[in-house]
């Protein structure tokens, strides 16, 4: 065989071994881009997935934690509406019994069952029970001195003597009731068992305001809205409805046995003693 017969076979050879070779090679550089391809793509997608599911939840996390604050504030809302007519009906009644304590004391000074010192000094009683003035040391001494002004009528107020300020007995509560049955004062007796219920009833009011409150009053930037909330929603709109009125003074704040508070200009003031005592509960 001559030697242009074997160049030739090896051409041949060559060129089919080459064209399996870069078919061979094309499939794999082919397969090859495919999968990296697909799998960047992947890669990337599961990448987004992750990130769109983490906002995801985030996003419900917060729908939530807003359902749930809205919800507990609808229901703090109804309850403190609940309490205030509940208030506002008891307190009406509270006015009455007053006003029926005082005719009683009258009517038994008159009828010689009561001196004019003992009449006044019962009167100066109901001036505080009316105004709702007094701190629960005070409702204890109150109950004691007409215990005794009851018992001892006759008796010039020098005799009375020191009055305890310790919390009521069972002994105080029956010489209470025996000591009004025989003057015969029963308003007076009921002003006295109502007079707790109307500071429980303001407590409780109190503390729902209070806890509605507390998260915004702990954390600046709520804090700063709740504040721009209360003098452009009520403060200037109380002041401006005041004017109207031309009184002598533009703030009031006073104590007395008829005391009464204006409103304060300032969000800052209003919720000076709300905020202090969030503070002293985040710290304990």
């Amino acid at each position: 065989m001559t030697e242009d017969a074997w160049e030739l076979i090896e051409h041949r050879l060559w060129s089919k071994f080459s064209t399996k070779l870069w078919s061979i090679v094309g499939i794999f550089l082919t397969l090859s881009t495919l999968a990296g391809v697909f799998g960047v793509s992947a890669y990337i997608d599961q990448r987004v997935d992750k990130k769109v599911e983490g906002e995801r939840k985030k996003l419900e996390e917060a729908r939530q934690g807003f359902l749930t604050e809205s919800g507990e504030l609808v229901r703090k809302i109804r309850l403190v509406h609940y309490l205030s007519n509940d208030y506002i009906r008891d307190y009406t009644t509270y006015e009455r019994v007053i006003r029926a304590a005082r005719k009683e004391v009258t009517a038994s000074y008159n009828g010689g069952l009561l001196t004019s010192t003992t009449k006044s000094q019962l009167d100066s009683i109901l001036d505080k029970f009316e105004s709702l003035n007094l701190s629960f040391f005070e409702y204890y001494t109150s109950v004691r001195e007409i215990n005794i002004l009851l018992a001892t009528e006759k008796a010039p107020p020098a005799a009375q003597g020191n009055i305890s300020d310790d919390p009521l007995t069972k002994s105080d509560w029956e010489d209470l009731k025996e000591n009004v049955e025989k003057i015969q004062i029963h308003a007076l007796l009921v002003a006295i068992e109502m007079l707790p219920h109307l500071f429980a009833l303001q407590a409780s009011q109190q503390n729902i305001v209070y806890e509605s409150l507390k998260k915004q009053l702990l954390k600046p930037v709520s804090r700063a809205e709740l504040y721009q909330d209360y003098e452009q929603m009520i403060s200037r709109e109380y002041y401006t409805e005041i004017e109207k009125y031309a009184l002598p003074f533009k703030i009031r704040n006073a104590g007395g046995p008829y005391a009464w508070y204006s409103l304060s200009p300032g969000a800052k003031e209003a919720f000076i003693q709300l905020q202090a005592k969030a503070k002293r509960e985040l710290e304990n």
